[in-house]
Parts: C-alpha cells; structure tokens; sequence
C-alpha cells in the first residue's frame, strides 16, 4: 500500500515516476546484493499488479478527489499575522 502512495502522489504532484522506477527501489530493498533473477522477475510481476489494483482502491476510497491543499499558504498567513502581533506590541 505505501508504494501504491508513493506512485499516485507522484501522479498528483506532477513529479510522475515510471511504475518500473518505484518496483525498481522495492527490489533494491528485497534484493539488493544477491542476485535471484527469477525471484526478482517474480517478485517484480507482483508488485505490479498489487500496486494497479491498489491504485484503484485508493482512488475509490478518496472519491477520486485529488485536490490537495498545501499547508504552504497557511504557513505564510500564520507568520504574517505573528509579525503583525508582534508589531502591534512595540516590538519589531
């Protein structure tokens, strides 16, 4: 499931990664010195498809709603109103 997140956030933020590129960095953790090509190649057919079946489950569970709201604004909006605290105290 946590690959499946990683590879629908890549989506939503633009940054798209190849399916091959997130399954890639799973075998690098499975398998990162020993050499099981037919395990991997396995492994690899698997992760595959559990991420695609898992992407549409977590689409469907968010309703298809992939509007994010980042805290950045918020951010900016709190620092400007503590300045403007702090201003308003005397201080600067």
């Amino acid at each position: 499931m946590a690959a499946t997140c990683v590879y629908l956030a890549c989506k939503v933020e633009e940054s798209s990664r190849k399916l091959s590129d997130i399954i890639s960095a799973l075998l690098y953790n499975r398998y990162n010195q020993v050499n099981h090509t037919n395990e991997k190649t396995k492994f690899q057919t698997r992760c595959r498809d559990t991420i695609l079946y898992f992407e549409n489950v977590l689409l469907e569970t968010l309703c298809f709603d992939l509007t994010i709201d980042h805290p950045h604004q918020l951010i900016v909006s709190l620092a400007e109103e503590i300045k403007g605290t702090c201003t308003y105290h005397g201080r600067n």
